[in-house]
């Protein structure tokens, strides 16, 4: 059995944009800022559960090759 190693998908590896607070500013201006700025956070974050999702997998396929192989 051959294990192959894939890279990270370069959509997770992506830099996520932060976003502008835009002029004038304003208390509205503000809260919409900020709910995209945590839009932005939650992006960055499944970003980041996804790497460790595959390095986890990566990881088992490892451990379950190295029991098979004698």
């Amino acid at each position: 059995m051959k294990i192959v190693h894939e890279p990270v998908p370069e959509s997770l590896m992506a830099a996520t944009p932060a976003p502008e607070l835009t002029a004038p500013v304003t208390w509205g201006a503000i809260a919409i800022w900020s709910d995209r700025l945590r839009d932005a956070l939650d992006t960055c974050n499944a970003d980041k559960a996804a790497i460790a999702d595959l390095d986890l997998r990566r990881l088992k396929r490892l451990t379950d090759h190295a029991r098979a192989t004698p």
